[in-house]
């Protein structure tokens, strides 16, 4: 049976815990995530992302477009909300209109997707895309 979503809220089982969790540990995560990632592109430490004219680009960013992105380290380099701009943090929860992202600074802050832009670290490699471009649930990509 599935757990309705009224009773999952009121149980917490969607929030996190603000206070205990740390960038030092979720970097750990994010190398976690990072191999996910090489394996799955095939991208191999000191790799580079194609040249969009180069016709094996276009599966790579199907590819991204459906990977699983908690754990990776993701700067916002715009944003409607000016104090967000510039942050640096890695994926711990995301959902269909958000990322919950701890800092360099061990604060969780939720951005939102629509109205920013991102980019992705993997290793050397910078991936920049719209939020609005994801803006579905993790589990429908």
């Amino acid at each position: 049976t599935m757990l309705p979503r009224r009773k999952f809220s009121i149980l917490g089982l969607h929030a996190l815990a603000r206070k205990d969790i740390k960038f030092q540990e979720a970097i750990k995560l994010h190398y976690v995530w990072r191999d996910y990632v090489r394996e799955s592109l095939g991208l191999r430490p000191g790799d580079s992302i194609l040249d969009i004219c180069h016709k094996g680009y276009d599966p790579i960013n199907k590819l991204l477009a459906k990977t699983d992105l908690h754990g990776a380290k993701i700067e916002v380099i715009e944003s409607k909300c000016e104090t967000l701009k510039g942050m640096i943090g890695v994926v711990l929860l995301d959902t269909k209109n958000t990322f919950k992202l701890v800092g360099m600074d061990d604060r969780i802050r939720t951005v939102p997707k629509a109205d920013s832009v991102f980019c992705i670290y993997v290793g050397n490699v910078e991936i920049v895309f719209y939020g609005k471009s994801i803006m579905t649930r993790p589990a429908e990509r």
